[in-house]
């Protein structure tokens, strides 16, 4: 998959032209690319789900329509008032949910960092509202955060149709998230199965290394993602990256 000459996914085996919910392992930057990518490149109804409690960022990557600059997700209470007796209802629900700019076919749950407002929901109550989202959107795409007792990461991670973790394409963040997996696969019951690997903002020598890197993993490696140039200046100016580095 290519962008007006940037590499978003390079030599992908991953099928996107079905339905789904989408678990992507800790990385919001990946997260808002590829939901961008696919709305922009397809007619699919996609919906992007913030749900790192303690570290909300899609505001930073994907600001909602009409917002051009960062903000900070104190100002979005989406995933705050999700469970909310009076909002559990299709229309509230929808409610919730941001548009951002692009063809009217994307739209962002975004997170709160006012820890203020923190507070945990029950998981009967997530389950509910992501059977809702999944009958709505084409596909569903959610972030979860990388701690593994972190009860909302189980109940998605396992819940999902995909699991993707894009991953630094070193040995070290191989090995750590193998012992992750592991954990979950023995305490939690994860389906490994689900499980597909993505190299993510990858050097430029990266295949000289890949056979190598390949034969560690204990799933497929799906694709790769080049590194670009324009994450690193955007990440500390104030301008969305995702528009940036795919010129949306």
């Amino acid at each position: 998959m290519k962008t007006k000459g940037t590499s978003l996914l390079q030599h992908s085996k991953i099928d996107f032209s079905g339905e789904g919910l989408i678990t992507i392992w800790d990385n919001p930057e990946f997260t808002c690319e590829l939901g961008s990518f696919l709305a922009d490149h397809t007619d699919k109804k996609i919906l992007l789900i913030d749900l790192d409690r303690l570290n909300p960022t899609f505001d930073f990557y994907r600001p909602p329509k009409g917002r051009k600059d960062k903000i900070t997700s104190k100002n979005l209470e989406g995933i705050q008032q999700l469970y909310h007796g009076e909002k559990n209802n299709g229309d509230a629900y929808d409610n919730l949910c941001k548009f951002v700019e692009s063809k009217g076919n994307l739209r962002i749950l975004y997170g709160c960092n006012d820890l203020k407002k923190f507070e945990y929901y029950t998981n009967e109550a997530l389950t509910e509202a992501l059977a809702y989202y999944k009958r709505r959107y084409d596909l569903v795409i959610v972030n979860v955060n990388d701690f593994i007792y972190d009860a909302y990461t189980c109940l998605v991670a396992i819940e999902s149709d995909l699991l993707l973790l894009p991953i630094r394409s070193d040995i070290p963040s191989i090995r750590h998230t193998q012992r992750t997996l592991d954990f979950l696969d023995n305490k939690q019951g994860l389906s490994k199965e689900k499980v597909h690997y993505i190299f993510y903002d990858c050097k430029e020598n990266f295949s000289n290394e890949m056979t190598l890197l390949t034969e560690l993993l204990n799933g497929p490696l799906v694709g790769w993602i080049g590194h670009c140039n324009k994450r690193n200046h955007y990440r500390n100016v104030k301008k969305p990256i995702v528009q940036q580095c795919l010129k949306i």
